[in-house]
């Protein structure tokens, strides 16, 4: 079995995830779309704001990390217990909701 190529495959699947929300936004009705269904709610053009904010800030962390990886010998990345703690929380099977608002 052949390495993956992590930085290719996260370039690839931000790629579709773009492609994914440039057409939801072109296919829904632009008021239903930044409407908040409640005030303390965001609404999906929101939600979508932040996932990209929040991807354009985590990019350089990852490739940073992924940098580093490759220079050390374990074959394994180390995960302090904070990130193990959120590894656990949001990979699938959802364990856990949290409020964004």
């Amino acid at each position: 079995m052949a390495p993956i190529d992590i930085p290719a495959q996260l370039t690839s699947e931000l790629n579709q995830a773009t492609q994914r929300a440039r057409t939801l936004v072109e296919t829904t009705d632009g008021r239903v779309f930044t409407v908040r269904p409640h005030p303390l709610s965001w609404s999906a053009a929101e939600c979508l704001a932040h996932l990209t904010l929040t991807g354009k800030a985590f990019v350089p962390v990852i490739q940073d990390a992924i940098a580093k990886a490759k220079t050390r010998s374990k074959k394994r990345p180390h995960i302090d217990p904070i990130g193990t703690a959120m590894r656990w929380l949001m990979e699938p099977p959802a364990r856990t909701r949290f409020r964004t608002g």
